[in-house]
Order: C-alpha cells, then structure tokens, then sequence
C-alpha cells in the first residue's frame, strides 16, 4: 500500500506543470477517493454497528459550469476576477509583422488572418473565471494519471474525483463540502459524507466520510440510520437553519447492511500531495493557492 501510494505521487508530481503561487484565499482543491476491494480487510475487522451519521448545518454542493447572466457580469459589487492556477494551459496568440504572415491555432494547423486571431485572443480573455465551488474540467486535473493508476489495478475502486476553487477560512467559519460518488441506490450512493478544508495558520481537512453497504430493502429493520442528502436549499452558505439529521430510509428500495467511516483531521502544506487511509477506503488530495487579478 505504501510503495503504492509513494509511486503514484512521484508520478503525479513528475507529470503535473504545478507552480505554487503566493499567499492567497483562494485555491484550487482536487481529491481522489478510492475503495479498497480487499476482502482480508472486508472479513477481519469488527466494524462497529452504532456509527451516528449527521450532516453539518452549513453545507456547500459541487455544481457544473452556467452561462451567468450578462449583467452580472457588469455588476461591480460581484468580484469574479479569480485567476487561473498556473498550470492550466493557455492560448498565447503572436501579433504578425506582415499582412502576408498567418497564425496557427492552437487546436489544428489551420492558418488564422490577422483579424480573426484578434477575436480569438478578444474571446479568450474575456471568458468568465471559475466561481467558488464551481467543478473544473479535466484539463484542470493534475492528479489524472493517479487516478487512471487506481482503475488499472483490480485492488482499488475509483469512487470520486473533482477539482474545484473556493477561498478558505478558518475552521469555524468554513463550510463543509458535500460527497458523493460510486453506485447509486435509489436515492442514496456508495459514498457519501462531506470534507472541510480550512486555513489557519496551516491548511487543514477533517474528513467525514461514509462507505455503504446496500441490500434489497424487503422491509427488514436496518441498524444503520442514514441521513438523507441535503438539498440545494439545506446547503445554501447563507442558510442559518440546522438540518435534522436523522432521516431513516423509508418507502427506499435498498436499506443500508454497513457503514464505515472515515473520520480524520490532517495539517496540510499547499502544493503538496497528502494521502488518508483507511481500511477500505483512501483519499488523495492536493490543495494549491491561487492568485487574484
């Protein structure tokens, strides 16, 4: 597991273009959660069966990429100048010294008249940046290839992979980030659970995630009482209500036979790779500060 998990890293850092920029609020934060398909681990261990899951009252979701409003974009109130990390590939247009010169995209070998490559650089710089929470495309994904590495090998399962930007606070004030991932069941998913990522005065995560179980639900009791996930009006920043947690799964048809947690709080340097075991599960993060226009 180890020699594993050291290769990966030194894989990841040998092919990930990564620049550490100065002191900022804002990063860019990626993580990898696998399962371990290890039925030694599966069979040894005594999992408890009184784990008590709840959700935090504050809870911010993952969401895909929008076409904003033109107006809020005009809005001086509404700060989206949040630069780019790095090592995110751009499009670096060469003004030409004669009108019998062409340019070539970056995209295939097509030449490009002077005027149409002004619109293209125009066009480019004035693509909105990402909002806070906002999931980024592969492009953005510096730890692909150990992902890829995970699916090769028959021991390990991929259940999670995203990158996203957020700015941090302290540990109080900053909220928890809502995961799923791997099979669904019904309306519930192999993985679920939530991280708080967090500055002080180190980079902190506290993890609070959770490996199910299902079995076809034919009205048995279930020991375990599972939450149900947070809606997009429960995971609103602003929103001060608390969210019950304790939802029995009620008229579902799979019920939960085992859960386990993986419930860990870890200093972190920026820049760094830092991985989390578990039993049957693992996390892999990387957290990278960004620079502000």
């Amino acid at each position: 597991m180890r020699l594993l998990i050291h290769t990966l890293i030194i894989a990841v850092v040998t092919n990930a273009n990564i620049s550490i920029a100065s002191a900022s609020d804002w990063y860019q934060i990626e993580m990898i959660v696998f399962a371990h398909n290890d039925e030694a681990s599966e069979t040894e261990e005594a999992w408890p069966e009184d784990v008590a899951l709840s959700y935090p009252a504050r809870v911010k979701m993952l969401f895909d990429a929008i076409q904003l409003p033109s107006e809020v974009n005009e809005d001086p109130a509404i700060d989206l100048a949040i630069g780019f990390p790095e090592f995110t590939q751009t499009l670096s247009l060469e003004t030409p010294s004669s009108e019998n010169q062409f340019e070539f995209s970056a995209q295939d070998d097509s030449p490009l008249l002077p005027s149409e490559s002004q619109n293209i650089e125009e066009e480019f710089v004035d693509k909105p940046q990402p909002l806070a929470f906002q999931r980024l495309e592969s492009d953005a994904k510096a730890l692909k290839d150990a992902f890829q590495h995970l699916r090769r090998i028959d021991r390990y399962r991929p259940l999670f992979h995203e990158v996203w930007q957020q700015p941090l606070q302290s540990r109080r004030q900053s909220p928890a980030i809502l995961v799923t991932g791997g099979e669904q069941y019904g309306s519930h998913y192999e993985l679920e659970g939530t991280v708080n990522i967090a500055v002080e005065r180190y980079l902190h995560i506290d993890t609070d995630l959770w490996l199910h179980n299902f079995l076809p639900n034919f009205g048995q009791q279930s020991t375990y009482q599972v939450p149900e996930l947070p809606t997009n009006r429960q995971s609103d920043f602003l929103n001060e209500d608390v969210y019950s947690p304790f939802s029995l799964i009620i008229d579902e048809p799979y019920r939960v036979s085992r859960t386990v947690t993986l419930r860990q709080s870890r200093r972190m340097r920026s820049g760094e790779i830092h991985y989390l075991d578990h039993p049957l599960m693992g996390v892999i993060v990387l957290v990278t500060p960004l620079e502000r226009d």
